[in-house]
């Protein structure tokens, strides 16, 4: 009889311990992190799920304030999992503190461990081939910090404090010495395609007819050779950087590679290519000059400033990344966005001029007004142009002096 008590009062105890908590874990864990399921111990063997977050993350991202992340644990193929909890750390021991908080969704509950809604947790012990909950960050970040999870298959069998693929980062941190490369080259590049390249192309397009005498050629030629000369500089200031090496094919910064290298080989091609038509069949006068002018003219604009553009824009995205504060990097990519577009119409609008003024002066007709500036038919896109040149060349300098005083 004796016995027969001692079971009764033992079985809701281990009814009790033979299954996981349906609730969710208790607030003891919160720091450690580790199930109260008596005397069980943590699996040492590799976790069969796998952490990850927002495809455009990856380790030693700078976070910005306010930031969301989206993080996933997701069991391997045919395996499931019944209680989790995830949290966001930086430092250990007494200077361990919870980053950010989870914002509240389907399929699992929030816990305040030591603010409201610093851990994300399961909600009921039903079997989860993945969980996904949504982070953001807070407006102080730590220096960098840590997603760290834990995870319970079965009541004696869970894997404890598993800790993300990498740091992420709470500010930019301090640029060692090969990082200065990163500026010089940005500087480089900006001065190059924002301000000489597009004088350059601005004078062969429109300022023939108002400079007939030949200075325009000069000053085209003159920054157009320190403009490439920029161009090859920045380049190999790049390549240091890299320490000569190709980037991940699946990183934007493959994207900035190859529109970089399209730039730099039509701006470097072009001269050559436009001396040999000049001089083989193509001079002034001739009836393949039409030749020459959408050779060299489209190739210096579409391939060579387009792409350049579209290498500033796609460098601008890889920027943000890695601002010191979230308002400065869009002011910054604002800055370049302006400029490209800037350069995009002025570049159409000259285009269209240099070849309407070309036309006419093949083709000239008797213009009553053709002695008297104000009523040139030009007046209003030597305007325009004049006006936007003040832009595209104002834009990409304010961005370097604000490029090299805040990056």
């Amino acid at each position: 009889m004796a016995v027969r008590r001692i079971w009764v009062l033992l079985l809701p105890l281990l009814a009790g311990s033979c299954t996981a908590r349906p609730d969710g874990p208790p607030l003891q864990a919160c720091f450690t992190m580790t199930p109260q399921h008596g005397s069980n111990l943590a699996q040492t063997s590799p976790s069969p799920v796998t952490f990850s977050w927002n495809r455009s993350l990856s380790a030693n991202t700078v976070i910005r304030p306010g930031q969301y992340i989206e993080v996933s644990v997701e069991a391997a193929a045919g395996e499931n999992f019944k209680g989790f909890m995830i949290q966001a750390r930086a430092g250990t021991g007494a200077e361990l503190q919870l980053v950010g908080t989870f914002l509240q969704r389907d399929g699992y509950q929030t816990l305040g461990c030591t603010k409201q809604a610093d851990t994300a947790a399961h909600v009921n012990n039903n079997t989860k081939p993945f969980i996904r909950a949504l982070w953001m960050a807070p407006e102080e970040l730590p220096d960098e910090f840590s997603f760290f999870y834990t995870v319970v298959e079965s009541f004696g069998r869970f894997w404890v404090m598993q800790e993300s693929p990498g740091k992420l980062l709470g500010r930019v941190p301090p640029l060692p010495g090969n990082e200065m490369l990163i500026k010089i080259h940005g500087s480089l590049m900006s001065i190059a395609w924002g301000v000489l390249i597009p004088i350059g192309i601005i004078l062969a397009l429109f300022y023939k007819v108002v400079w007939p005498n030949g200075h325009w050629f000069y000053i085209h030629i003159s920054v157009m050779v320190v403009g490439i000369l920029m161009v090859i500089a920045g380049l190999f200031v790049i390549l240091a950087h890299a320490e000569w090496k190709w980037l991940d094919t699946t990183d934007l910064n493959y994207s900035h590679q190859v529109l970089g290298i399209i730039a730099l080989s039509a701006v470097v091609v072009n001269p050559f290519l436009g001396l040999f038509l000049l001089f083989e069949c193509c001079s002034l006068g001739t009836k393949w000059r039409t030749l020459y002018n959408i050779c060299h003219g489209g190739i210096g604009i579409v391939f060579a400033e387009g792409a350049a553009l579209c290498a500033m824009l796609v460098g601008v995205h890889l920027l943000r990344d890695h601002p010191r504060d979230f308002d400065e990097g869009a002011v910054h990519s604002c800055i370049y966005s302006v400029s490209a577009i800037a350069g995009t119409v002025i570049m159409i609008i000259a285009l269209y001029n240099g070849y309407h003024t070309r036309y006419h002066r093949e083709h000239p007709k008797p213009d009553p007004y053709e002695e008297d500036p104000k009523h040139s038919k030009d007046w209003w896109v030597r305007l325009v142009v004049g006006c936007g040149l003040i832009l595209l060349l104002l834009a990409p300098v304010v961005s370097t002096i604000y490029y090299l005083l805040n990056i």
